[in-house]
């Protein structure tokens, strides 16, 4: 009865419930930048290789050793030493992610990657202070456990950049969708106002000069040198697999076929859960076998897990016919389809004039360079629906884009800003649509006027891999998804509650926020060089080597083990 009692009040106090906020709050910011922004550049048109590029920008969670024995030297005027912090990183975050409503992946990149830098700076900022608090909070009985509730806390934070940013995206425009993940900081910012102020029995730095060196030269004597290098080392490689694999999810499931809705829901859905139980099932095993079997245990789950994605990549049907583009028969498609394809020999998608915005009518290639691009987009517009190529102001646009709206394709938005088209209109479509694909205006009380520019057929050389799904006998498994993303998520709870914890035990409370930095930096070297060569990976060798690369490079990790964290008991240590 006791050991139940025990087992009930280290998984279930304040302290824990702590431990959730601090998670999420933790959590956001990492995820709108390697989960939102990929698939919102991804959606507005960018390729891979520029995505991929744009994880270089989080430098700041490598760096962040360098800034944080400031964190532990110095104390904010109010709320005490890690509470000071944390709102302030917390506000910060909040205007900063705010501020991308007022951007335009089509023509403020450099705008957008500045933004995101500041993200990267203030999250890896925010992530010092809650770790140290969170190590002065827990008991080394409780960290298990404590990290357990964190990195549950951490994953859930990812439905909202991950996956209600998606469903919304699909329903209103992005930069409302950006405003509404902004105010999810509050979360974080009322968690710190509420939680007290950790207390610590050893004292901190007393001066700069200390809050620098000496958490170095505690590390690296501790066990010595040869110790310290090994297990720097397996901080870089332990997750090195599942970062690589994981780094373009998103991009990576729009190429497989599937809808936004359907990764806001399925992929994101199945990433929760699995990543919950797997976190809450780490805890609790690690109460039981300790922290260093644990890693043993759940490195080999995480790795072999990777290989899931590739028999997810191995499984698309949609691949052969983006690899053969351009292509001038539909013998590549099932025959089911064929009703349903219209094929123009033409690889380079042509802008609807009919729904653009102004902006990515200013943004074609004939006037881009144009002083009066915006006059003549707007021109355009104000002589919507137009019905022939020869009343455009620039006869250079003419190859590049078209009068029909597709009615299986166009977005919610674009629906919208059809002149022809009213909002019971819209809303009959997307109804529609929903039960299969369209094949004629019938029942939807259109105007006869939108029968010459509206079009229910796809192109398989200028239609995007979720479109192409659109069409019979083409659609990616849903079911395969689930269980390849369950069983992904479970491997990364579980083996990412073990190496947090393992972290956590490996810093000494004098100089909590300076080490537990520069470990969790290492951590972000690998996934942040690895991360920025993912999209060349892809482009060069396609999905399925690459998640098979994965899988060779999470060995290293492994082997590591055998020197930092032996295969037993866990060892004894007490905190200076």
């Amino acid at each position: 009865m006791g050991a139940r009692t025990s087992l009930w009040r280290s998984v279930f106090n304040t302290r824990m419930l702590i431990c959730v906020f601090c998670g999420f709050s933790s959590g956001m910011p990492l995820y709108v930048l390697y989960q939102l922004i990929p698939a919102w550049l991804r959606d507005q048109g960018a390729d891979l290789s520029t995505i991929s590029l744009f994880s270089l920008i989080a430098f700041p969670y490598t760096w962040k050793f360098l800034w944080a024995p400031l964190m532990d030297r110095y104390t904010p005027p109010m709320l005490g030493r890690r509470r000071g912090w944390a709102l302030l990183c917390q506000v910060a975050l909040m205007l900063v992610l705010a501020s991308l409503s007022q951007l335009n992946p089509t023509s403020d990149l450099p705008l957008i990657a500045a933004v995101a830098a500041l993200t990267a700076l203030f999250s890896a900022s925010q992530d010092i202070v809650l770790d140290a608090y969170r190590r002065e909070l827990l008991p080394d009985a409780e960290l298990g456990m404590g990290n357990s509730w964190f990195v549950n806390a951490y994953r859930i934070s990812s439905l909202i950049p991950g996956s209600l940013a998606l469903i919304l995206a699909d329903r209103i425009p992005w930069s409302q969708v950006h405003l509404v993940v902004a105010a999810w900081m509050l979360v974080g910012v009322v968690t710190t106002l509420l939680m007290p102020e950790p207390a610590v029995e050893a004292p901190g730095p007393h001066s700069f000069r200390e809050a620098i060196v000496e958490p170095f030269r505690e590390f690296f004597s501790r066990s010595g040198v040869k110790s310290a290098v090994l297990l720097l080392a397996f901080m870089l490689f332990y997750k090195l697999g599942d970062s690589m694999a994981t780094a373009l999810a998103t991009p990576f499931y729009l190429d497989m076929g599937f809808s936004k809705t359907e990764i806001g829901t399925i992929a994101k859905g199945a990433a929760l859960w699995s990543a919950v139980v797997g976190a809450m099932l780490g805890g609790i095993v690690m109460i039981k076998l300790g922290i260093n079997r644990s890693l043993w245990l759940f490195g080999v789950i995480q790795l072999i897990s990777i290989l899931g994605f590739a028999s997810l990549s191995a499984d698309s049907d949609l691949q052969p016919i983006i690899d053969a583009r351009p292509i001038e028969d539909a013998s590549l498609l099932p025959a089911d389809a064929a009703p349903f394809v219209a094929i123009s020999g033409e690889t380079d998608r042509r802008l609807d004039l009919n729904t653009a915005t102004p902006e990515a009518i200013a943004a074609l290639e004939p006037l881009a360079d144009r002083q009066d691009a915006p006059d003549i987009a707007a021109a355009i517009i104000a002589a919507r629906p137009l019905t022939a190529l020869s009343s455009l102001p620039v006869e250079d646009l003419a190859p590049l884009v078209t009068l029909q709206t597709n009615l299986n394709t166009a977005s919610r938005a674009e629906l919208r800003a059809h002149a022809l088209i009213d909002e019971d209109a819209v809303e009959a479509i997307i109804t529609r649509r929903t039960t299969g694909l369209l094949t004629s205006l019938d029942g939807l009380s259109l105007p006869a006027e939108l029968t010459p520019l509206a079009t229910f057929r796809i192109d398989p050389n200028t239609a995007t891999p979720g479109e192409l799904s659109l069409l019979p006998g083409l659609s990616p498994s849903r079911t395969l998804l689930f269980l390849v993303v369950s069983f992904e998520y479970l491997g990364v709870g579980l083996g990412t509650a073990a190496f947090v914890a393992f972290i956590a035990r490996s810093t000494d409370k004098r100089y909590t926020a300076t080490q537990f930095a520069l470990l969790t930096s290492l951590t972000g070297v690998p996934r942040t060089f690895a991360n920025a060569t993912t999209g060349f990976l892809i482009e060069s060798v396609g999905y399925t080597p690459f998640f098979l690369f994965c899988t060779v490079i999470a060995a290293p990790g492994m082997l590591l083990l055998l020197w930092v964290a032996p295969f037993g008991p866990d060892p004894d240590r007490r905190d200076g």
